[in-house]
C-alpha cells in the first residue's frame, strides 16, 4: 500500500526536514530585508503575508508530490524541526555575514562622502 512502509515514511520525514530548512532560509531572506531598512509596518505586513503564502505553496507542492497530497503529522513535525535546526545552526552565521557586509558598505559610503 502507498505510504505505509517505514522506509518510505523515514524518507518523507527526512525530505520534510529539508523543506523546513529551506523555509528557514527564505525566512532569513525576509529578515535580512528588514535589516536593510524595510521596516515600515505595512512593508513588514506584506513581507509576512508573502512569506506565509510562499511557505504554504511550498509545503502544499511538497506534500502533493512526495505523498500524493496526504498530509501526515510527521511531515509537519519534520518541517518544524528542519526550520528550528536552520534557526539554531545557520541563522546566526547568515546574520553575522550580512551584518559584516552591511557595515562594510556603510563604511565605503562614508568614505565616498568624504571625498
Amino acid at each position: 500500500m502507498f505510504g505505509l512502509s517505514h522506509s518510505f515514511s523515514v524518507f518523507v520525514f527526512l525530505k520534510s526536514l529539508g523543506i523546513g530548512y529551506l523555509l528557514g532560509l527564505v525566512y532569513t531572506f525576509f529578515k535580512l530585508l528588514r535589516m536593510i531598512g524595510l521596516r515600515h509596518s505595512i512593508l513588514v505586513f506584506f513581507q509576512d503575508v508573502l512569506y506565509f503564502v510562499i511557505s504554504a505553496f511550498v509545503v502544499f507542492l511538497f506534500v502533493l508530490e512526495i505523498n500524493a497530497g496526504i498530509f501526515r503529522f510527521y511531515i509537519f513535525i519534520g518541517i518544524l524541526i528542519g526550520f528550528i535546526l536552520f534557526y539554531l545552526m545557520s541563522f546566526s552565521i547568515f546574520h553575522y555575514c550580512f551584518r559584516r557586509i552591511k557595515n562594510r558598505c556603510a563604511n565605503h559610503k562614508k568614505r565616498a562622502g568624504r571625498k
